[in-house]
């Protein structure tokens, strides 16, 4: 505040209640090929129903990843995903739509748009006597068998179908309306799209929208066909000619055409999992490889947590290397992906070696799938009935939904597996399948070569950096580096209360505040833990004694 010149009372006011929030660490991110949903962006799954809702249901050319996704969710509820796609050939389907002048009533489109999310959408080239463009939400062949469109006109709509004797009148509230010429009509359009699980077609999406760019609904709001839909359909755009000073033809439910995905390849790959690399846009804390278990990808995941530092990979060895294998070689190839062919180390990612035998309900097929998944889900279960500094190991949460596994390695070859720091997974009897590891890649002995010490720093790190956002631009004297102390002292506290470190202590004073630092417009806080340790190798000594015998005097002597 100023200086006061003349008698006068002032209030201030200071705020000494910082405290260090505590930070989630059960954010999963993954990218891979999916049949539809956006491009470009992430797009948050809750559940399995969510999941076949936003991208889809696996075909033979996907299952992997969507399964890796899907089985996540039987653990979790936050999943995020990045739909990866081949864009130097992906297309919408779509169908163009021409004027009631004209004969044709629908056509496909001359040149299908490619349009990735809302955010991208390209110019709109329309063809000769084309009104319409209806293209499909995202790019990719479902919208060519899955997605219908059906639209009425004025004159129409009281007889129009939608499809197979159903018509419009019966299922819509109101009717369109004539405009203050024929290209200002308003017009119905059905969206249909078929079942999953079956053969039948549903009707999604209801409009009664306007060719007038500036017409209003009843509330003031934008009634126009590309406003409204373009910003609140799940499943299509709609494109209107303006050059053409018409209505809309009127036809019966129309598949979608035209619709190309391509084959995602390692770059696709490396696009969509760069929507998870800006730590300051987006908080995550694990990123799994889902399925995508080429040593590019995987290196790139890597990568991304190694340059973020508040987010751990997990990966597997491919299946292809466990499987139609003996067992010795399976776990040699398993060492061989870890130390040559991935050859990354970082406390930052965890290997795990297996496979497991599921079944595809949408496909009625059976699949052998990798686990990343699976891993990923176990730390959250580990993490929300726990803490995310236990390890996620162990009987605490058997692997889900397994029928089989492709090896089951014996002592000798875990032995052979840990020491080069691949985590097996293991089918033990009257216990489950259970994760018998937790070693990261990083490649020398220290606490950080174990997961639940990385993850227990990636929340210590994080959450006291978040408190310190709030010290930027404050005055570096010692009520502020007092005031930094005594926020994360008690965060500490909770973290030890809570068996994740053992002891601690915290430095923030002149002996690290020096005065080069201040004159530099730095601030130092040196924060030192020990950080508990999970059990991994357990002995357990047995000793016969003689009748009669003090067991004081065995114990005294050592025997």
């Amino acid at each position: 505040m100023g200086f006061s010149v003349s008698p006068s009372i002032t209030v201030r006011e200071f705020d000494a209640s910082m405290v260090v929030p505590v930070v989630s660490t059960v954010i999963v991110g993954a990218a891979g090929h999916f049949h539809w949903g956006p491009v470009g962006e992430k797009k948050q799954v809750t559940s399995e129903n969510d999941l076949r809702a936003y991208f889809g249901t696996p075909t033979a050319t996907n299952y992997e990843t969507w399964f890796n996704c899907a089985e996540f969710l039987r653990y979790g509820s936050n999943l995020w995903i990045s739909r990866a796609i081949d864009s130097t050939t992906a297309k919408n389907a779509g169908i163009g739509v021409t004027y009631d002048a004209y004969g044709v009533n629908t056509d496909p489109i001359s040149t299908n748009p490619y349009i990735p999310n809302s955010s991208s959408i390209p110019v709109i080239t329309f063809g000769t006597n084309e009104k319409l463009q209806l293209v499909a939400a995202y790019p990719g062949t479902l919208g060519n068998t899955k997605i219908k469109v059906a639209v009425a006109n004025v004159a129409d709509f009281p007889t129009a179908e939608i499809e197979n004797g159903v018509t419009f009148i019966k299922n819509f509230e109101y009717a369109p309306v004539a405009g203050t010429s024929t290209d200002k009509d308003q017009i119905a359009v059905a969206v249909l799209v078929q079942n999953d699980m079956d053969t039948n077609w549903t009707i999604v999406e209801k409009w009664v929208v306007s060719l007038d760019s500036t017409a209003k609904d009843y509330m003031g709001k934008s009634n126009y066909i590309e406003n409204v839909i373009n910003t609140q359909s799940q499943w299509i755009y709609a494109f209107n000619n303006t050059t053409i000073v018409n209505t809309t033809n009127s036809f019966e439910a129309v598949l979608l055409a035209g619709g190309v995905e391509g084959a995602p390849d390692t770059g696709d790959l490396q696009t969509a999992y760069d929507q998870f690399e800006n730590p300051e846009e987006f908080d995550i804390s694990i990123l799994i490889d889902a399925g995508n278990t080429d040593a590019t990808t995987q290196g790139y995941i890597v990568d991304i947590c190694d340059e973020r530092k508040d987010c751990m990979a997990i990966l597997c060895v491919p299946k292809d290397q466990l499987l139609n294998v003996d067992l010795a070689t399976a776990v040699t190839n398993s060492v061989t992906w870890a130390t040559t062919t991935l050859n990354k180390a970082s406390s930052y990612v965890a290997l795990y070696s297996q496979a497991k035998w599921m079944y595809d309900k949408y496909n009625d097929d059976w699949r052998w799938i990798s686990m990343s998944g699976d891993v990923a889900g176990v730390y959250v279960v580990t993490e929300t009935g726990l803490q995310a500094w236990y390890p996620p190991a162990g009987d605490y949460c058997p692997v889900r939904n397994v029928t089989k596994l492709a090896i089951n390695p014996k002592k000798s070859h875990r032995d052979t597996m840990y020491a080069a720091a691949v985590n097996p997974i293991v089918g033990l009897p009257g216990q489950g399948i259970l994760v018998y590891g937790q070693k990261t890649l990083q490649s020398y002995p220290s606490a950080f070569d174990r997961v639940n010490v990385r993850r227990l720093f990636i929340i210590l790190e994080k959450s006291i950096a978040t408190a310190a956002k709030h010290t930027l631009f404050k005055i570096n004297d010692t009520y502020t580096q007092n005031l930094w102390k005594l926020s994360v002292e008690p965060f500490l506290k909770r973290v030890m209360a809570g068996r994740g470190i053992y002891a601690y202590t915290v430095i923030c004073d002149s002996t690290n505040n020096t005065p080069a630092v201040i004159d530099t417009n730095g601030f130092v806080g040196d924060v030192y833990v020990q950080p508990a340790r999970g059990i991994e190798y357990i002995q357990l000594n047995f000793t016969a004694v003689g009748t009669g015998v003090d067991f004081n005097e065995i114990i005294r002597s050592g025997q």
